[in-house]
Formats: structure tokens, sequence, C-alpha cells
């Protein structure tokens, strides 16, 4: 895979860190139901797509982009 897709996927999974931490904060302590299930799915979503960027990626040292 190019590093192209590698850095979208990354792109992908920081935005969606950035809108799970948002909406956590919205969600008032988990007891706001629809921003509680939104921060989940997000940071579902973030760790599917920083495994994915992780795991394609053809770097010398894979964990370091992600981890920054």
């Amino acid at each position: 895979m190019n590093k192209d897709k590698c850095f979208l996927f990354l792109c992908i999974a920081i935005v969606a860190e950035i809108t799970a931490t948002m909406m956590l904060a919205l969600s008032k302590g988990m007891s706001g139901l629809p921003s509680a299930f939104t921060a989940l799915a997000a940071y579902g979503l973030c760790c599917y797509f920083l495994s994915l960027s992780l795991k394609k990626s053809r770097w010398p040292a894979p964990f370091g982009p992600g981890w920054a």
C-alpha cells in the first residue's frame, strides 16, 4: 500500500479521535445517549483506521508516525 493511503487512514483516525473527544465532553458523563454513542463509535473508528495505517505502512519505524 502506498504512503498516501496510509496517511489518509491516519488523517481519518485523527479526525475520528477529535470528534470522539468533543462528543465525550458533550455527553455529560455518558448520560446523554446520542453523544455518548457517537463518542464510542468514533473511538472505534479511530482505533480501526490507526491500526490500518500502522499495519499497511512500509515505514522503517511504523509506530512513530501513528504515535505522533
